[in-house]
Protein backbone atom coordinates (compact mmCIF):
# COMPACT_ATOMS: atom_id res chain seq x y z
CA UNK A 1 0.00 0.00 0.00
CA UNK A 2 0.73 3.64 -0.05
CA UNK A 3 0.80 3.76 3.22
CA UNK A 4 3.37 0.92 3.70
CA UNK A 5 5.95 2.48 1.09
CA UNK A 6 5.84 6.24 3.04
CA UNK A 7 6.76 3.97 5.80
CA UNK A 8 9.43 2.53 4.51
CA UNK A 9 10.70 5.46 2.84
CA UNK A 10 10.65 7.62 6.50
CA UNK A 11 12.67 4.33 8.32
CA UNK A 12 15.42 4.51 5.32
CA UNK A 13 16.06 8.20 5.82
CA UNK A 14 15.98 7.89 9.67
CA UNK A 15 17.35 4.92 10.56
CA UNK A 16 20.99 5.92 9.74
CA UNK A 17 20.15 9.46 11.41
CA UNK A 18 18.71 7.94 14.64
CA UNK A 19 22.17 5.64 14.27
CA UNK A 20 24.83 8.56 14.08
CA UNK A 21 22.81 10.38 16.92
CA UNK A 22 24.41 8.67 19.65
CA UNK A 23 27.73 9.04 18.47
CA UNK A 24 27.42 12.44 18.09
CA UNK A 25 26.01 13.56 21.36
CA UNK A 26 28.59 11.45 23.17
CA UNK A 27 31.24 13.54 21.02
CA UNK A 28 29.83 16.87 22.64
CA UNK A 29 29.13 14.75 26.00
CA UNK A 30 25.65 14.81 26.12
CA UNK A 31 23.41 12.43 27.42
CA UNK A 32 22.58 9.62 24.93
CA UNK A 33 19.46 7.34 25.63
CA UNK A 34 18.59 4.93 28.43
CA UNK A 35 17.17 1.62 27.39
CA UNK A 36 13.90 3.09 28.74
CA UNK A 37 14.07 5.25 25.89
CA UNK A 38 14.68 8.77 27.73
CA UNK A 39 17.57 11.14 26.76
CA UNK A 40 18.77 11.68 30.75
CA UNK A 41 16.35 13.67 32.77
CA UNK A 42 14.26 14.99 30.04
CA UNK A 43 10.35 14.14 29.23
CA UNK A 44 10.09 12.85 26.18
CA UNK A 45 6.92 11.73 26.67
CA UNK A 46 6.68 8.95 28.66
CA UNK A 47 3.67 6.22 29.05
CA UNK A 48 1.65 9.37 28.32
CA UNK A 49 2.54 9.44 25.30
CA UNK A 50 1.63 13.57 25.49
CA UNK A 51 5.48 14.90 25.53
CA UNK A 52 7.09 16.02 21.80
CA UNK A 53 4.77 13.45 19.78
CA UNK A 54 5.98 10.57 21.26
CA UNK A 55 3.31 7.66 21.59
CA UNK A 56 2.49 5.99 24.50
CA UNK A 57 2.10 2.09 25.43
CA UNK A 58 -1.94 2.49 25.07
CA UNK A 59 -1.49 4.13 21.66
CA UNK A 60 0.77 1.67 20.38
CA UNK A 61 -1.51 -1.35 22.17
CA UNK A 62 -4.34 0.16 19.92
CA UNK A 63 -2.48 0.72 16.59
CA UNK A 64 -0.96 -2.81 16.81
CA UNK A 65 -4.97 -4.32 17.81
CA UNK A 66 -5.76 -2.31 14.33
CA UNK A 67 -6.29 -3.74 10.85
CA UNK A 68 -6.56 -2.63 7.15
CA UNK A 69 -7.88 1.09 6.71
CA UNK A 70 -8.20 1.44 10.79
CA UNK A 71 -4.89 0.97 10.97
CA UNK A 72 -3.06 3.48 8.20
CA UNK A 73 -5.20 6.25 9.72
CA UNK A 74 -4.03 5.32 12.98
CA UNK A 75 -0.73 4.80 11.85
CA UNK A 76 -0.39 8.21 9.56
CA UNK A 77 -2.18 10.13 12.85
CA UNK A 78 0.06 9.11 14.85
CA UNK A 79 3.29 9.45 12.81
CA UNK A 80 2.52 12.99 11.86
CA UNK A 81 2.00 14.08 15.39
CA UNK A 82 5.66 12.51 15.60
CA UNK A 83 7.47 14.36 13.29
CA UNK A 84 5.87 17.87 14.25
CA UNK A 85 7.41 16.72 17.44
CA UNK A 86 10.45 16.44 16.38
CA UNK A 87 10.37 19.78 14.43
CA UNK A 88 9.42 21.04 17.86
CA UNK A 89 12.70 19.85 18.94
CA UNK A 90 14.58 20.73 16.27
CA UNK A 91 13.82 24.09 16.50
CA UNK A 92 14.25 24.16 19.89
CA UNK A 93 17.86 23.10 19.25
CA UNK A 94 18.49 25.60 16.83
CA UNK A 95 17.13 28.45 19.18
CA UNK A 96 18.89 27.65 22.77
CA UNK A 97 21.42 24.74 21.47
CA UNK A 98 25.28 24.84 22.65
CA UNK A 99 26.77 22.99 20.22
CA UNK A 100 27.13 23.71 16.17
CA UNK A 101 27.07 20.31 15.16
CA UNK A 102 23.88 20.09 16.99
CA UNK A 103 22.31 22.58 15.41
CA UNK A 104 23.18 21.82 11.95
CA UNK A 105 22.00 18.65 12.16
CA UNK A 106 18.79 20.08 14.02
CA UNK A 107 18.37 22.21 10.79
CA UNK A 108 19.05 19.44 8.08
CA UNK A 109 16.08 17.39 10.06
CA UNK A 110 13.21 20.29 9.70
CA UNK A 111 12.63 19.74 5.86
CA UNK A 112 12.68 16.45 5.68
CA UNK A 113 10.00 15.91 8.81
CA UNK A 114 7.69 18.49 7.36
CA UNK A 115 7.68 16.88 3.65
CA UNK A 116 7.25 13.83 5.71
CA UNK A 117 4.39 15.49 7.36
CA UNK A 118 2.78 16.84 3.96
CA UNK A 119 3.14 13.52 2.51
CA UNK A 120 1.83 11.75 5.41
CA UNK A 121 -1.66 14.36 5.38
CA UNK A 122 -2.01 13.47 1.71
CA UNK A 123 -2.17 9.87 1.94
CA UNK A 124 -4.22 10.63 5.01
CA UNK A 125 -6.74 13.10 2.94
CA UNK A 126 -6.99 10.13 0.21
CA UNK A 127 -7.48 7.53 2.54
CA UNK A 128 -11.04 9.26 3.73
Amino acid sequence: SKVQVCASRIKAVQGPEIASMPSGLKSVNMPVASSGGGMGGMDMGGSTGSGMGMMSAADMKSLTASTGAAFDKMFLTMMIEHQKGAIGMAKTEQTTGKFADAKTMAGSIIPGQQAEIDEMHKLLTSAG
